[in-house]
């Protein structure tokens, strides 16, 4: 059974697209950084000699960009591979209703949280909604899969309430406006 919610927000596809094209884009640059590297290795590289150690190392722009480029090339698929993982086009990332608040963005996956759940709920001057748990161990606990170490740390150690900003978009504003009216 379907939950039914009052305000739901879903994931943007059209900003995932524009974040995956920078990310292909910086994967391309990095793949054409390797090729060159490699190919103007002796014209860019100089040998330097430690005088203590007598190591010797190759410097230059070529190694430089060669060491970055191999770096961004290997790092951009995992974490793109990462982020297209934790999407989930099927439920909305955050919805409410008078009963509770539903995450499904930023490691939480599918979680209802009830009103009561949390410890205090304001509006900063800024127009920001702050919701701070009352237990987040409780929560974060039933959270699965890598995203737990990074909701631990967020929401147990640091004690940082979720936020939501109206100015993200219009339909956050919406968000924030039920939220505050509720009267919880």
């Amino acid at each position: 059974m379907k939950e039914h919610f009052e305000v739901e927000i879903y994931l943007d596809k059209s900003k995932i697209k524009k974040i995956y094209l920078v990310g292909l884009i910086l994967f391309l640059i990095s793949i054409v950084c390797v090729v060159w590297a490699k190919m103007n290795w002796e014209d860019y590289t100089i040998l330097t000699q430690n005088v203590l150690t007598g190591k010797v190392k190759e410097k230059g722009l070529a190694p430089t960009l060669y060491g970055w480029g191999l770096g961004f090339v290997i790092a951009i698929p995992i974490i793109y591979g990462l982020m297209w993982s934790s999407f989930d086009f099927k439920n909305p990332s955050i919805a409410a209703n008078k009963e509770g608040l539903f995450l499904n963005k930023e490691f939480f996956k599918k979680t209802f949280i009830n009103w009561n759940e949390f410890s205090n709920i304001n509006q900063q001057e800024n127009g920001e909604l702050h919701l701070t748990l009352k237990n987040p161990e409780g929560i974060v606990d039933q959270q699965k899969g890598i995203g737990k170490a990074f909701l631990k740390q967020t929401y147990v150690k640091d004690r940082s309430p979720i936020t939501l900003d109206p100015a993200d978009s219009e339909k956050y504003a919406e968000l924030v406006d039920y939220i505050t009216h509720l009267n919880i």
